[in-house]
């Protein structure tokens, strides 16, 4: 079989088009997890000085050297931090964003969660929602130099393009209101959440129209996140969704849409099998991370025979059970039963469902990637 480019394989998975083998994206890993896979494949000296993610200080930006090593067919960029309402430093281990978010860590070394929005206390008012002081979706700070990045990996990898944007609608709101009280005005006060949807999509959708005015015409895949699921069943009944959500959803697809021909690509976790229809509806071409774990989301030949003329599927890994816990032979079988249901025809990246954390033996992710170089659907 025919030997294929990074970005070619990816582009041409990405298509529905079959190729010589999966393509393989390795985007979210704990840094104790990469420092034991670099030990446990001699790449000491091609990884280098290690560089943890500039706001999640657990999360590693592997080397490029070590990528290429790795045969990784994506590489991911992303905006930076806004220069005109920069976060403000709490204390060493908290911040308040750009919203008013204030994010804090359990202790030294662990992540940031969202630990308080500005509306939470009280229920805003329709004038306090135009009073707010919303971020800057021109902030110069964000696009100040993604460019020049992206032109370089560009120029310098075969590798496919992936921009990470980092806001949309429903988890801002979440995270400005607080989550059970952003879902309860969905019902109980719909023209609040509606009202603050309305602002939201308005940022978070400048915000992309600004970034791919910039990297636009450069980057093969704009992934944006979307969180609509928990293990068991979607945040909400698909009919509440179509009527309240998806008409922002759909305005922020076309924002993207509108200034790029790369594949629109939504992170949603969870078990959101009863709206990915409107997902494709609304113009998103692929879906990750396909949590296998979730309800609805298991049966991965059901997802492709349902929904893969049309849509392609990123992940499918399971990081709940079979990578951290299970046995080399476990991730083989696991890999190999999602390329076969997958694969066929295209439409397949291969990942890890969640980040790849720091108790995964190194053997289990070195098991995943070996079997995805060699393994074929229908085990040619």
């Amino acid at each position: 079989m025919t030997t294929f480019g990074h970005r070619e394989r990816a582009l041409m998975a990405l298509d529905h088009q079959e190729t010589d083998r999966v393509p393989i994206d390795m985007a979210s890993t704990h840094v104790v997890a990469y420092q034991r896979l670099v030990q446990h494949l001699g790449l000491e000296k091609e990884a280098g000085p290690v560089e943890t993610h500039a706001t999640r200080s657990h999360m590693v930006t592997p080397s490029e050297a070590v990528l290429q090593r790795l045969g990784v067919d994506f590489r991911h960029i992303g905006l930076g931090q806004p220069e005109r309402r920069p976060n403000q430093v709490i204390d060493k281990n908290s911040h308040r964003d750009e919203w008013g978010v204030v994010w804090a860590r359990a202790g030294e070394g662990q992540p940031l969660l969202a630990q308080r929005g500005p509306m939470e206390d009280k229920e805003p008012s329709l004038a306090d929602l135009e009073r707010f002081p919303w971020p800057d979706p021109r902030d110069p700070g964000r696009v100040k130099g993604l460019r020049a990045k992206a032109l370089k990996l560009r120029q310098e990898t075969d590798c496919a393009i992936v921009l990470g944007l980092p806001y949309c609608v429903l988890r801002e709101c979440q995270r400005l209101r607080g989550f059970a009280e952003s879902m309860a005005d969905l019902l109980v006060n719909p023209t609040l959440a509606q009202a603050m949807m309305e602002r939201v999509t308005e940022v978070s959708a400048g915000i992309a129209t600004a970034a791919l005015e910039e990297v636009g015409d450069i980057v093969d895949v704009v992934m944006f996140p979307e969180d609509m699921g928990t293990q068991n069943q979607c945040f909400m009944r698909p009919e509440l969704y179509r009527k309240m959500l998806k008409p922002y959803h759909r305005r922020f697809v076309e924002a993207i849409r509108s200034k790029t021909h790369a594949v629109v690509l939504m992170h949603s976790d969870g078990a959101v099998r009863d709206i990915i229809r409107d997902f494709m509806d609304i113009g998103v071409q692929s879906l990750n991370p396909i949590q296998v774990s979730a309800a609805g989301m298991g049966d991965t030949r059901r997802l492709k025979a349902e929904f893969g003329r049309d849509l392609s599927f990123w992940g499918a890994i399971d990081t709940g059970r079979v990578l951290p816990f299970g046995t080399p032979s476990d991730v083989e079988a696991e890999v190999k039963l999602r390329i076969d249901h997958l694969a066929p025809g295209g439409g397949y990246v291969l990942a890890a469902v969640h980040t790849i954390m720091e108790e995964t033996p190194p053997e289990n992710v070195a098991a995943m990637l070996n079997t995805a170089y060699r393994y074929r659907p229908g085990g040619r």
